[in-house]
């Protein structure tokens, strides 16, 4: 599990889920809303499960999977940090004690989403991805 990979692989997924959706938003003139702002997380985790499987060949354990989604909570938390304060400089509205106390809230919902989003798609990838293997093991042996 490599820190700076699930970065860059969740930043990257970011941006090219936000510019798919303007792009949607743009030729249906409507907001396509916020539900696949969850995308980058899961392809995130989704390839750390697959790099975890073809390097390990088995499914993470508990703690391993923990790690992982407590790693990727940091991570989420450190970026949407960075995030918030960069849009502090631009809206100063957001300077404000009712902003920052909603914002905050809604980031403690977020990081729990986060954390349980991550640990179990990291495992669920990892198993899939061994049922797959089973399944053209007995497809050859036939």
């Amino acid at each position: 599990m490599k820190v700076l990979r699930y970065t860059g692989i969740l930043i990257g997924l970011t941006v090219v889920v936000g510019i798919l959706l303007w792009i949607l938003e743009a030729f249906l003139g409507t907001s396509v809303g916020m539900a696949a702002s969850v995308a980058p997380l899961i392809g995130a985790a989704a390839f750390e499960g697959e790099f975890f499987y073809k390097k390990e060949r088995r499914i993470p354990e508990k703690s391993e999977k923990r790690a992982f989604a407590r790693m990727a909570t940091l991570v989420n938390l450190v970026v949407g940090a960075i995030g918030y304060v960069g849009l502090m400089t631009v809206l100063p509205e957001l300077r404000t004690s009712t902003a920052m106390i909603a914002t905050a809230v809604a980031s403690v919902i977020l990081l729990l989403l986060v954390y349980f989003v991550s640990g179990f798609f990291f495992g669920q990838v990892a198993k899939n991805k061994i049922k797959v293997e089973e399944k053209k093991r007995a497809k050859a042996a036939a």
